[in-house]
């Protein structure tokens, strides 16, 4: 049940005066249906009309306030004609302009010879002719407090005015109670911040220059709420999922060990870390809830393999999810040559034939295969595991929430052990991802060579030409990728055909095509003829990001690389370097590029540290292109900015873990919380965690 100070927050919009069924439609639109919805609908300007003036002094582009009467109305003579009315105070004339003026609207307004208050930008022509055009506010002197002296702007819709939000926020503020204080007394002094209700009604209702002052102040305090909240629920769920039972997986050390020892390469002290995380989760009671992750070429897929083959020797299925076919196959192929067709693994994809999937869906639940390794068709509802103990999703990022959910459901209780390639900026990781427990591999494999990074504009396309020809006499590989142009299908096709052809005259029957369009069959047989070495040049879209992984591939080249973001970038890059081979990436560019675009250039060629890049890239482009589909799962800020305010998310998760310390060594659960902080994080989550 939620509190009972909350209940003015969480009251509707449509018990306001004048919020009838239409407004209410509109305003749930806009920010939502509930008070605190309305509250957090933060203004992005302030209009100060403090400024009064006479007209003389009016100067262009003022915002001001005038005392003046109407002297002589001018009505239109069209129906696209405004209507002026000429004003005046003791020191001269100003028109007042209405455009679309419904009825005698102007005449209602201002009448002649009567005092008036109007407040508006102030416009001068090439004449010296004084107007304020559609004035903002028209009041008789003694209504003068009908005039906002600071007034917020609003993001709006159709259909709502700016001043319809500051009336109801108004009558929100007069009906909601200030809550008890959640932060340290100590932080707010040291910060002067306001008391939570302080701060909406600075934001929302500054009164003078002090509250205009202190308008950031206010905002910081409301940021920190929000993301003491933030932290507070995900710690939460933190531990309702670490509590939840899980299957119990007792790993094999004998097997595990004898497995390592018979690996063709040695693991590195990153990996042996990683694998120890992992498997102390998997022997607890208690259900795993672990992210992996790590650079490209880090090592990722050979740990999950080994968390595997722990669950399979435990009696458990595992399902491993990737988001391509491309990818899905080469993780079946890695753990047929590693486990030596030992176990029996099924392929699922959504691209078998209605027979073969009934095949393999029955195989599943007949507990005929350990390992089914799938896409998307791995969670739909015709497959039924018999016995799964264990979930692997490669490239998560790639994934939705609703559809890891759906995944994870097939067994309530199973271990989930989420991979990405992409490093996470710890900001991410605090928001977005802080109910898992992250494990990270940071050393590369000893042999992977560090590829070297080269800027080269577009024109230099003969240069190019040479570079492949000698990787070519030396028996080595090349990545050619196109950027995609998302307004045009048609014009990818064309640009990636165009670019086919003229590779072709220059290398014979020495160049493949993969793309999106291209049928799986096609994709395929392509990519074969270029991993058995029959092709040296791979022409393709970002198809290649993942899943491709050849170590005779030396040289990537990437098309107009201006266009990719820089955790792109790195993933393509990430396809070369990975045998004992010298390997060069080559960021073809066009000329006139933007500041941003030369910045990310320029972080390519001079790391190849993906958490660095992945910290830069977010300072480039947000968090939105970043998480990809996560973006469904992550908290949705509407006051904060965690990546433009990194140093209060620290303070807030740093108050979290504090509180969190503290219920612990009371042997007391998140339930046990002060119902001060409870309050808080229900306003802010918007839902009950403590139901």
């Amino acid at each position: 049940m939620r509190p009972e100070i909350l209940f003015s927050y969480f009251a509707n919009l449509d018990t306001l005066s004048g919020v009838g069924a239409k407004t209410s439609t509109l305003l749930n639109k806009l920010c939502g249906n509930r008070y605190i919805d309305l509250l957090t609908h933060i203004p992005t300007n302030y209009i100060d009309r403090r400024l009064k003036l006479s007209v003389k002094a009016a100067g262009n582009n003022m915002i001001a306030t005038l005392n003046i009467k109407a002297i002589k109305h001018i009505k239109p003579a069209t129906l696209k004609s405004p209507w002026k009315v000429i004003c005046q105070d003791n020191t001269g004339q100003i028109n007042i302009v209405f455009f679309h003026a419904f009825g005698n609207y102007p005449e209602k307004q201002l009448p002649l010879s009567e005092e008036r208050l109007i407040s508006g930008k102030i416009v001068i022509d090439e004449f010296g002719n004084k107007s304020i055009i559609q004035p903002d506010y028209i009041v008789s002197p003694k209504d003068e407090n009908k005039i906002p002296l600071i007034e917020p702007i609003y993001p709006l819709t159709a259909g709502i005015t700016n001043k319809a939000i500051m009336k109801l926020v108004q009558e929100i503020l007069s009906k909601i109670k200030d809550l008890p204080e959640w932060i340290p007394e100590n932080l707010i002094k040291q910060n002067n911040w306001p008391t939570f209700k302080e701060a909406l009604r600075i934001i929302h209702l500054p009164k003078n220059s002090q509250d205009l002052d202190n308008i950031n102040k206010a905002l910081e305090r409301l940021s920190y709420d929000e993301f003491l909240s933030n932290q507070l629920s995900i710690k939460f769920l933190h531990q309702k999922n670490y509590n939840s039972l899980g299957c119990k997986i007792e790993p094999s050390d004998f097997q595990l060990l004898n497995t390592i020892q018979n690996l063709p390469f040695n693991l590195t002290s990153s990996q042996k870390e990683v694998l120890v995380d992992i498997n102390k989760d998997l022997k607890s009671k208690f259900r795993m809830f672990r992210l992996l992750q790590g650079d490209v070429g880090c090592g990722k897929t050979i740990v999950a393999i080994l968390a595997a083959l722990s669950a399979i020797e435990a009696g458990y299925q595992v399902a491993i999810m990737a988001p391509t076919d491309i990818l899905a196959k080469q993780h079946k192929q890695s753990l047929c040559d590693l486990l030596k067709n030992k176990y029996n693994i099924a392929l699922l994809t959504g691209k078998e034939t209605e027979a073969n999937k009934r095949k393999i869906h029955d195989d599943i639940k007949n507990n005929k295969v350990s390992i089914i390794v799938g896409t998307h068709a791995l969670f739909s509802e015709k497959t039924d595991f018999y016995n799964l103990g264990l979930i692997i999703i490669d490239e998560q990022h790639k994934f939705g929430v609703k559809q890891r959910t759906a995944l994870a459901m097939k067994n309530p209780k199973c271990n989930i052990l989420l991979m990405s390639a992409t490093p996470i900026p710890r900001t991410l990781a605090l928001t977005s991802y802080g109910d898992l427990n992250i494990s990270k591999i940071e050393k590369a494999p000893d042999n992977r060579q560090e590829v070297k990074t080269c800027i080269i504009q577009n024109n230099r396309f003969k240069d190019i030409v040479e570079a492949i020809n000698r990787a070519i006499k030396q028996d080595n590989k090349i990545y050619w990728v196109c950027p995609l142009i998302e307004e045009s299908e048609k014009l990818d096709l064309e640009n990636i055909q165009h670019r086919y052809d003229e590779l072709n005259s220059y290398f014979p029957n020495n160049v493949v095509i993969v793309h999106g369009k291209m049928s799986n069959e096609e994709k395929e047989g392509n990519l074969a003829l270029f991993k058995e070495g029959k092709k040296s040049i791979l022409l393709s879209t970002t198809v290649i990001e993942v899943g491709v992984n050849d170590p005779n591939a030396t040289i990537m080249i990437i098309e107009n690389s201006e266009r990719f973001g820089l955790a792109q970038l790195h993933q393509l890059r990430g396809r070369i370097g990975r045998g004992n081979k010298a390997a060069t990436c080559l960021l073809m560019y066009s000329a006139n590029l933007t500041e941003i675009a030369k910045e990310r250039l320029k972080i390519m060629r001079s790391t190849t540290d993906g958490f660095l890049i992945a910290e830069k890239d977010l300072e480039l482009r947000g968090a939105g292109e970043i998480l990809g589909e996560r973006q469904s799962g992550i908290e949705c800020f509407k006051i904060s900015d965690p990546f433009k305010n990194p140093t209060l998310l620290s303070l807030a998760n740093n108050q979290a873990l504090t509180l969190i310390k503290n219920l612990q060594e009371q042997n007391k659960s998140l339930q046990n919380i002060d119902d001060n902080i409870k309050n808080l994080i229900c306003l802010f989550s918007q839902s009950n965690l403590f139901d």
